[in-house]
Protein backbone atom coordinates (compact mmCIF):
# COMPACT_ATOMS: atom_id res chain seq x y z
CA UNK A 1 0.00 0.00 0.00
CA UNK A 2 1.46 3.41 -1.00
CA UNK A 3 1.25 6.60 1.77
CA UNK A 4 -0.17 8.41 -1.43
CA UNK A 5 -3.92 7.78 -2.30
CA UNK A 6 -2.89 7.24 -5.79
CA UNK A 7 -6.91 7.07 -6.87
CA UNK A 8 -7.57 10.30 -5.52
CA UNK A 9 -4.38 11.54 -7.24
CA UNK A 10 -6.30 10.84 -10.57
CA UNK A 11 -10.08 11.99 -9.46
CA UNK A 12 -8.24 15.30 -8.51
CA UNK A 13 -6.52 15.33 -12.32
CA UNK A 14 -10.78 14.67 -13.95
CA UNK A 15 -12.55 17.07 -11.64
CA UNK A 16 -9.61 19.78 -12.64
CA UNK A 17 -9.79 18.48 -16.36
CA UNK A 18 -6.64 17.83 -17.19
CA UNK A 19 -5.37 15.45 -19.99
CA UNK A 20 -3.30 12.92 -19.34
CA UNK A 21 -1.02 14.04 -22.50
CA UNK A 22 -1.21 17.55 -21.00
CA UNK A 23 1.25 15.90 -17.97
CA UNK A 24 3.88 15.01 -20.89
CA UNK A 25 4.70 19.23 -20.63
CA UNK A 26 6.05 19.19 -16.56
CA UNK A 27 7.76 15.72 -17.65
CA UNK A 28 5.34 12.50 -16.99
CA UNK A 29 4.49 10.78 -20.08
CA UNK A 30 1.11 8.75 -20.14
CA UNK A 31 2.76 5.38 -19.64
CA UNK A 32 4.57 6.52 -16.45
CA UNK A 33 1.53 8.85 -15.35
CA UNK A 34 -0.43 5.16 -15.62
CA UNK A 35 2.27 3.29 -14.19
CA UNK A 36 2.67 5.42 -11.15
CA UNK A 37 -1.21 4.74 -10.61
CA UNK A 38 -1.00 1.47 -10.44
CA UNK A 39 1.35 1.21 -8.82
CA UNK A 40 3.81 -0.07 -10.81
CA UNK A 41 6.76 2.47 -10.19
CA UNK A 42 7.05 5.78 -7.95
CA UNK A 43 8.12 9.27 -9.10
CA UNK A 44 11.31 10.88 -8.59
CA UNK A 45 10.42 13.88 -5.63
CA UNK A 46 10.92 16.56 -8.51
CA UNK A 47 8.20 14.80 -10.63
CA UNK A 48 6.02 14.35 -7.44
CA UNK A 49 6.39 17.70 -6.80
CA UNK A 50 5.54 18.79 -10.51
CA UNK A 51 2.65 16.72 -10.78
CA UNK A 52 1.04 18.18 -6.91
CA UNK A 53 1.97 21.98 -8.39
CA UNK A 54 -0.21 21.37 -11.55
CA UNK A 55 -3.20 19.76 -9.92
CA UNK A 56 -2.81 22.58 -7.55
CA UNK A 57 -2.39 21.55 -4.45
CA UNK A 58 -0.83 22.89 -1.16
CA UNK A 59 0.95 20.70 1.44
CA UNK A 60 -1.95 20.97 3.52
CA UNK A 61 -3.94 19.73 0.57
CA UNK A 62 -1.92 17.16 -0.03
CA UNK A 63 -1.54 16.10 3.55
CA UNK A 64 -5.50 16.18 3.88
CA UNK A 65 -6.41 14.52 0.56
CA UNK A 66 -3.69 12.37 -0.43
CA UNK A 67 -2.34 11.02 2.44
CA UNK A 68 -3.72 7.39 3.81
CA UNK A 69 -4.71 7.82 6.90
CA UNK A 70 -3.87 4.41 7.68
CA UNK A 71 0.07 5.08 6.57
CA UNK A 72 0.39 7.96 9.05
CA UNK A 73 2.16 8.01 12.70
CA UNK A 74 -1.29 9.14 14.25
CA UNK A 75 -3.23 6.28 12.11
CA UNK A 76 -0.81 4.02 12.75
CA UNK A 77 -0.79 4.59 16.83
CA UNK A 78 -4.61 4.60 16.82
CA UNK A 79 -4.69 0.90 14.67
CA UNK A 80 -1.64 -0.44 17.74
CA UNK A 81 -3.51 0.73 20.44
CA UNK A 82 -7.12 -0.73 19.19
CA UNK A 83 -5.44 -4.24 18.43
CA UNK A 84 -3.42 -3.89 21.83
CA UNK A 85 -7.07 -2.98 23.42
CA UNK A 86 -8.60 -6.27 21.81
CA UNK A 87 -5.31 -7.96 22.62
CA UNK A 88 -4.94 -8.90 18.52
CA UNK A 89 -1.22 -10.37 18.31
CA UNK A 90 -1.55 -11.04 14.50
CA UNK A 91 -2.96 -6.90 14.05
CA UNK A 92 -0.08 -5.71 15.88
CA UNK A 93 2.34 -7.70 14.35
CA UNK A 94 1.11 -6.52 10.81
CA UNK A 95 1.27 -2.58 12.03
CA UNK A 96 4.43 -3.09 13.51
CA UNK A 97 5.43 -4.81 9.98
CA UNK A 98 3.84 -1.59 7.86
CA UNK A 99 5.26 0.80 10.39
CA UNK A 100 8.86 -0.51 9.87
CA UNK A 101 8.29 -0.57 5.87
CA UNK A 102 6.79 2.95 6.05
CA UNK A 103 9.17 4.98 8.64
Amino acid sequence: MSLINRDRINEIRQANDIPVRELANIGISRNRYYRYLNEENDLPAEGFISLMSHLLLTGAEINSELVNGHDTVEGLMGELLAANQAQDAETIKEVSRRSYQLF
